[in-house]
């Protein structure tokens, strides 16, 4: 798994955050400063998070599991869906509907309709029908289809759930986290990081730096995908990945293995990866007119 330096993330303007007014107080351990009234992220924390998130979908999608991609701003939905496809895992872009994993029954039954309504209009059934019918159907499928054409994969529920932005999609993150999904989430300074299991500052509006930390969790997509494929194992059903000792965690354990790795980067220092230890010097100061955080006048 290649590493990421803080010069990548510079020049990609991953750093960049969002509006000093518009900030989450909890975000203050991942701000470094203010400038132009706009939030500076410690992009330490970013390479910290995008090697934990790394290792984890890694082993996730090792195990045969599933990652749900997740992300519906507009400018994002090329860049997700590309990353999505190459990892071969389903995806949402366009909205998040309501009961996608709490009543994943039904989400089923409707991927079954789609399936049913293409068949119908391939063998030329739909086309013998009245036209009002036929516009019926129609409408039909083509907003199942744009609901949920990114969902016909998931025929369990998923391993885990790779999210930008956790405040636009905040139903989604409620939902895995009734059903015990851990959270990946690229997350900006106006985001509650508590929400996730594991969290990935950044600016989450740029395509750029999207484009380069969804490229690196992806590689780590792809190879627990190439790893499991060698492996010729059949995918797990239970929710969680394997430890060091080869044992499955259940659904409950998994996400705390999730919690457990964001904890440890927030107050284990002795526990950070040692390609941290040589990138955290690197991190640059940033220009003189950029301000220390003061989140008492900013609350």
């Amino acid at each position: 798994m290649a590493t990421t330096t803080i010069e990548e993330l510079l020049e990609a303007g991953v750093h960049f955050g969002s509006w000093t007014y518009a900030w989450n107080p909890r975000m203050k351990k991942y701000i470094h400063g203010r400038r132009n009234k706009i939030h500076i992220i410690n992009l330490v924390h970013t390479v910290r998070g995008l090697t934990q998130g790394c290792h984890f979908l890694q082993e996730v999608a090792a195990t045969g599991r599933q990652i749900v991609f997740v992300g519906t701003k507009r400018q994002m939905r090329t860049i997700l869906l590309a990353e999505a496809k190459r990892t071969e895992m389903p995806w949402v872009t366009e909205r998040w509907l309501g009961g996608t994993l709490t009543n994943f029954k039904t989400v089923r039954s409707r991927l079954s309709r789609l399936e049913e309504l293409e068949a119908m209009e391939e063998s030329g059934e739909m086309a013998a029908l009245k036209k009002k019918q036929q516009s019926q159907l129609m409408r039909q499928l083509r907003r199942i289809k744009k609901n949920m054409d990114g969902l016909r994969a998931l025929n369990r529920i998923p391993g885990a759930m790779l999210v930008i932005d956790p405040k636009r999609e905040h139903i989604a993150v409620a939902e895995a986290r009734r059903v015990g999904v851990p959270v990946v989430g690229i997350l900006d300074t106006d985001c509650d990081p508590t929400t996730v299991d594991i969290a990935i500052p950044g600016n989450d509006d740029s395509m750029r730096s999207i484009s380069l930390l969804l490229g690196k969790l992806g590689d780590a997509v792809a190879e627990g995908l190439r790893r499991f494929k060698e492996s010729g194992q059949a995918p797990e059903d239970a929710v969680g990945v394997r430890d060091a000792g080869g044992a499955v965690h259940s659904m409950d354990s998994h996400a705390e293995v999730a919690a457990a790795m964001r904890r440890s980067a927030d107050g284990a220092p002795e526990t950070q990866p040692a390609t941290e230890a040589t990138e955290t010097a690197t991190v640059s100061e940033p220009a003189t007119e950029t301000e220390t955080e003061t989140p008492s006048s900013e609350a």
